[in-house]
Parts: C-alpha cells; structure tokens; sequence
C-alpha cells in the first residue's frame, strides 16, 4: 500500500484523491499554506512513499526537501500541462505504474 502526499491546487485534488483511493493508496493532501519545516514533518510522519507535488509550490518544497528524512518518489508536474484533459489521463498512467510497480524519480514536464 501505497502512502501519497499531494501538494496541488483543488481542482485536480478532487480526481487525484479518487484515483490513488482506487488504486490502494493512501492520500494525505498537504495545505499549500504550510512552511517548508511543516510540509518536512508531514511527509516524514505520515510515511509517504509518493509526493505529487504542482509546480507552482516547488520553491516551498525545495527548501522543505533538506529537512525530509526518509525516502520518497517525488512527482513534479507543470500545472497548465498536466491538468489539462488532453493530458491528465496520461498523468493517471504514470502514476498507476509508479505506484505499482515502485518506480522512482518519475517527472512529467
């Protein structure tokens, strides 16, 4: 069982949270209001295996990232790209073969 953290806007939270709850997984969507250190000690507490993370908060994770302690595929995706219908399927495919297969450094741009 997979544990995921998503660090994304509402709108595709809504359709994240169903496919990863589909696939086994367990969601824990991070508040994009959380300092660096918060985001840190979530992500350690809550053991996940897999942070999506928007692009948009990728400043806010960089300086989060030092302060990760454990080991985690971390999947960065270009907002206006992947959001969008045309791509979010393949996104989804990705993701479905990261999660079950383990594979890491997974990156859509």
């Amino acid at each position: 069982m997979r544990r995921v953290s998503l660090l994304c806007l509402t709108q595709p939270l809504d359709t994240l949270q169903t496919f990863i709850a589909m696939m086994g997984g367990v969601i824990n969507a991070l508040n994009t209001r959380l300092d660096p250190s918060t985001i840190a000690f979530i992500i350690d507490h809550g053991e996940s295996d897999v942070f999506i993370v928007d692009t948009e908060y990728g400043g806010m994770v960089r300086d989060a990232l030092p302060n990760i302690k454990r080991k985690v595929m971390i999947i960065d995706v270009v907002d206006d790209q992947v959001w969008h219908p045309s791509s979010f399927f393949l996104f989804l495919s990705h993701l479905h073969s990261s999660m079950t297969t383990g594979t890491r450094g997974v990156f859509l741009k």
